[in-house]
């Protein structure tokens, strides 16, 4: 699956590679490596998975 979305001053940034790491019962934490403007930039990323959906929160470095 693929998400985009379009808002105004958003840089268009494609993830290329998602590594998640199993925190505890629902929580994962991991990084995301994004093509920012052709540039392979690194963010960390935590996930929380109910089984049925998931949220995600990204930070940047």
């Amino acid at each position: 699956m693929l998400e985009t979305w379009r808002k105004e001053g958003l840089d268009w940034r494609i993830a290329k590679k998602l590594l998640l790491t199993h925190k505890s019962n629902n929580q994962y934490s991991g990084i995301m490596t994004l093509a920012v403007d052709g540039e392979a930039t690194q963010v960390i990323v935590d996930v929380v998975y109910d089984g049925d959906s998931f949220q995600w929160q990204i930070h940047e470095p």
